[in-house]
């Protein structure tokens, strides 16, 4: 599987790779704009560990108001 960190528009696809028929399928999509669980503000990258686990990264400035 590859994941592409989409950060035009906020979302993570991901494609399974045939490489010997070098075709690539989309078989799901990970998030959406905005700022609720499960959406992303400032997509910058992704990440798979050894076990698997999708981890992705998502920047989000907050400024002090005083």
């Amino acid at each position: 599987h590859v994941y592409v960190a989409d950060s035009g528009n906020a979302r993570v696809p991901e494609f399974v790779v045939d490489l010997p028929a070098k075709t690539a399928t989309h078989v799901a999509t990970i998030g959406a704009k905005g700022t609720a669980p499960g959406q992303f503000a400032q997509l910058t990258g992704v990440a798979v560990s050894q076990q698997g686990c999708l981890y992705v990264a998502d920047r989000i400035q907050r400024l002090a108001t005083t």
